[in-house]
């Protein structure tokens, strides 16, 4: 057993304190080791949800999410004229359909092919076979993306032939090295088994990085839109069932009955409004001590 980061051998790996995951003492990343990834199927992905008032709630929350994400992609290519950006594991292209209608000239890749045929229904460029030029991409985006992959050495291996002279890297997923995750555990909003499969920290993204072709630039621990509604998710673990207000407010994997639903909404808003000054302290620790839980990491290729 090898360590899909950074190739270890068994002699440095041991296990994780996540359950199922183990641990690499050489890159400090956390992976699983299984024979199936699983399927992901068309419920999965978001879903638009029949109630009017759910519909518009989830909708202005992904467009603060995507305009936030846009904004930080066109500062990374506001040099670049006629830049080409590929959107690597996009889902059924939520981003690629906000960034097209802002003029940005991007595709997307995703291997899932429930995704893929969601994407098409809304005539997006968005493909499960990654058949392109070589050096064609100014930037490849991974927008909590690279974490489902079980071999994640080559992927940024081949993404650095899809790049250009100079392209570069932007990578957003979870920080397993978090303050977040040592307490929370599997509780930890982000554990997400069996989708994720590698719990990636910044020591292990920078040693897959360097080791295959790129100088990394940057490290960003802020990031709200996994950052924030993270522990926020990861806060009400401890309270309700896993994950129940993200899928409630997201309308994904959603199996509540109304009832329940709303008493999960109306128990969830009212401890958050309780405990806010303390999610608010430890959020504002955790970002001081570059522990939160999620990271944006941008590399060029070297």
């Amino acid at each position: 057993m090898n360590c899909p980061i950074c190739d270890n051998n068994d002699s440095r790996i041991v296990r994780s304190f996540f359950p199922r995951f183990y641990y690499c003492l050489n890159c400090e990343g956390h992976f699983l080791r299984e024979d199936s990834a699983p399927e992901y199927a068309e419920d999965y992905y978001e879903l638009e949800s029949r109630n009017l008032l759910s519909k518009s709630i989830t909708r202005a929350i992904r467009a603060f999410f995507l305009r936030a994400r846009f904004k930080k992609v066109k500062s990374i290519l506001k040099n670049i004229p006629n830049s080409v950006v590929l959107d690597y594991g996009c889902g059924p292209g939520n981003f690629v359909k906000y960034a097209l209608k802002k003029n940005l000239k991007i595709f997307g890749y995703e291997s899932s092919k429930s995704a893929v045929r969601l994407a098409k229904e809304n005539s997006l460029p968005v493909y499960d076979s990654v058949v392109i030029a070589q050096g064609k991409y100014d930037l490849i985006t991974f927008w909590g993306s690279l974490e489902h992959a079980d071999n994640p050495k080559d992927i940024v291996i081949k993404c650095r032939n899809y790049l250009k002279e100079g392209g570069k890297l932007l990578i957003a997923l979870q920080n397993a090295d978090s303050f977040e995750a040592r307490l929370a555990k599997e509780k930890w909003f982000h554990y997400d088994y069996p989708f994720h499969r590698i719990q990636f920290t910044p020591t292990a993204l920078k040693k897959i990085l360097e080791q295959n072709g790129y100088e990394v630039s940057s490290f960003d621990f802020f990031f709200p839109e996994y950052t924030v509604s993270g522990l926020i998710q990861t806060f009400l673990n401890f309270l309700f069932p896993k994950n129940a207000f993200y899928y409630v407010v997201s309308n994904r994997r959603l199996s509540a009955s109304s009832a329940k639903t709303i008493f999960i909404n109306l128990f969830s808003l009212l401890s958050l409004l309780v405990f806010s000054p303390i999610l608010l302290l430890f959020f504002l620790v955790a970002l001081v001590f570059k522990k939160t839980g999620a990271m944006v990491v941008l590399a060029k290729k070297a």
